[in-house]
């Protein structure tokens, strides 16, 4: 595509996605002002009504000075917050990639004769906004079986796997163990059989039998997971 997705909008972040520990060192940060100065400024969603609300339930005034306020009155600060109504985020600061381009993509890396893309409305789990993308491609011809006799003798010469079944599996998208096997049964191979010790016969016989296997059944699945966050609530460990 040569159009850019809608760029996502930085977010505070909302009161109900925040750990204590967390809500502690925002507190620690802030040098002066109320604690309702805290809340207002330092959260999204959280107007000054919303701010006094919170307080009442903690039993503290809004006009408490953050310096004072410490480990015990932060805990009720923190359970009061999840006592309170407090409107969702806004989920503008979600950038979808869109159903279009998830089936383009698609197209681009698998070969399948059923394509199907789904994008979800943007909801909030925990004060966290989120949005569920998900694709798939179902059937068509397997890579393994559109290998020219060229190709297969370049990735035959370039490979370090020690096994014929490590060089299908490790080689060919969507080749699984069971699809691997097929062939080297049809090719009437070892399956410790070294790649790159076959002979030309060998290669020709190897190439025949990956043109001419059914692997529907042996196919393995592949899941393309991607990670779309709220800037702010970014973890690496989280992508995939």
């Amino acid at each position: 595509t040569d159009e850019l997705p809608p760029e996502p909008k930085e977010i505070k972040p909302h009161p109900y996605g925040v750990e204590m520990g967390r809500l502690v060192t925002m507190l620690k940060e802030m040098k002066e002002g109320t604690i309702s100065q805290f809340l207002t400024q330092s959260f999204t969603r959280v107007s000054p009504a919303v701010a006094r609300r919170i307080c009442e339930g903690a039993g503290i005034s809004t006009r408490a000075g953050v310096k004072k306020i410490g480990r015990d009155e932060a805990d009720k600060i923190y359970h009061a917050i999840q006592e309170t109504k407090i409107k969702a985020p806004s989920t503008d600061c979600i950038s979808p990639i869109g159903e279009d381009l998830l089936i383009k993509g698609l197209h681009q890396v698998v070969p399948a004769e059923f394509y199907v893309a789904a994008t979800r409305p943007p909801s909030v789990y925990r004060g966290n906004p989120f949005q569920v993308e998900v694709a798939l491609a179902y059937g068509g011809q397997s890579v393994v079986q559109k290998v020219s006799a060229e190709v297969l003798d370049q990735l035959l010469d370039q490979t370090d796997s020690r096994t014929i079944r490590q060089f299908l599996v490790n080689t060919f998208d969507g080749i699984g163990n069971d699809a691997a096997d097929k062939i080297i049964k049809e090719a009437d191979f070892g399956s410790r059989q070294s790649p790159t010790k076959l002979d030309a016969e060998q290669r020709e016989t190897l190439h025949h039998a990956m043109r001419n296997v059914k692997l529907s059944d042996g196919q393995g699945i592949q899941v393309y997971r991607y990670a779309n966050r709220v800037p702010l609530q970014f973890k690496m460990r989280d992508c995939a």
